[in-house]
């Protein structure tokens, strides 16, 4: 699949300022945050500097908290440790 990007999943922002944006999910973890050196760089006061990480599997997208201030949510509930979102 990665020598298809077009076929890799695509993550969306659907809120805030960043509305809109999409990123393409690989199979190795991108990590999402606001510091500079984060994969996915989000300006949002609310997350952490790296606050958690996505990543393709066979099994789908996986969600994983990386220990963040705030959490990480999926629909209305709390991650904890990895999720599969897709």
């Amino acid at each position: 699949m990665e020598e298809h990007p077009e076929l890799m999943p695509l993550l969306t922002v659907s809120g805030g300022a960043m509305r809109g944006l999409t990123f393409r999910v690989g199979q190795e973890a991108q990590v999402i945050g606001r510091a500079p050196t984060a994969d996915i760089v989000l300006a949002d006061p609310h997350l952490s500097r790296r606050h958690a990480t996505v990543r393709a599997t066979p099994e789908g997208v996986l969600l994983t908290d990386l220990g963040s201030t705030n959490g990480t949510w999926l629909n209305d509930t709390r991650v904890t440790g990895s999720v599969a979102i897709a």
